[in-house]
């Protein structure tokens, strides 16, 4: 099953769906059969389903997945792991992603503070919760707050993984966005322009993450009236 769930990490990680979804399906099935439903390595197979489902735009299946996951994770006591933070970032992504501030702002704040507690105040992990948690105060307005979470997951992230990790532009494109907010078009463009190459570099060209950075380009240059380039970006990922 592990090595099946890797295999399924790996086509995720490459675009291709069908095969992941396939092979994360088997990987849960075996973990069913072999532990129980109810382990906790049941639970995080139910997680990587919730994330692919999520990143492919499968919206009505995500929830109900990460909400089985927690339910595991919580009566196996398994509420002070890694991996139960995991989950309840990822849930709250879902949140976020919906509009529903309320329910999405306990889960990024219990995620950090787990985190923190079990990794330490440097572990690239904790940079996820501190962007989580930065996005939301950027949609509720209150930018202060949000660069400064955001700032530090950069810097974290920077020094334990390099400038020019695909992490790394996870942080630059979630600062773009407050800074979108905020109307520094000129920073907007550098970070996003940032996080694109670096994407492009480690992940090849034609990975959805790469789609996703020329998607934010074309919408920041509609927003900026330069429809243009808007239509190049727009062009370029639909192509891929």
């Amino acid at each position: 099953a592990a090595v099946i769930n890797n295999l399924a990490r790996l086509y995720e990680a490459t675009g291709a769906f069908p095969q992941a979804k396939s092979l994360y399906e088997q990987s849960l099935e075996i973990l069913q059969s072999a532990l129980g439903p109810d382990h906790p390595s049941v639970a995080a197979s139910l997680n990587n389903q919730g994330l692919l489902y999520h990143q492919f735009g499968d919206y009505v299946k995500v929830e109900p997945l990460y909400k089985k996951a927690l339910a595991i994770y919580e009566k196996a006591s398994y509420t002070n792991h890694p991996n139960f933070a995991d989950t309840l970032n990822n849930l709250a992504d879902y949140y976020l992603g919906m509009g529903d501030y309320e329910k999405a702002k306990p889960l990024r704040t219990r995620s950090l503070e787990i985190r923190e507690d079990i990794l330490g105040p440097g572990h690239p992990d904790l940079a996820r919760s501190l962007d989580g948690l930065a996005k939301f105060y950027t949609a509720i307005g209150q930018y202060v707050r949000a660069e400064t979470l955001v700032l530090r997951s950069l810097k974290i992230r920077e020094e334990a993984l390099g400038a020019n990790h695909p992490e790394v532009a996870n942080s630059l494109e979630t600062m773009a966005s407050l800074y979108k907010e905020l109307g520094n078009y000129e920073k907007v463009d550098l970070l996003l322009h940032r996080s694109l190459e670096i994407r492009q570099k480690f992940l090849g060209g034609t990975h959805p993450d790469v789609v996703k950075s020329l998607h934010k380009l074309a919408e920041f240059y509609e927003d900026a009236g330069d429809q243009q380039r808007a239509k190049t970006m727009h062009y370029s990922a639909v192509k891929i």
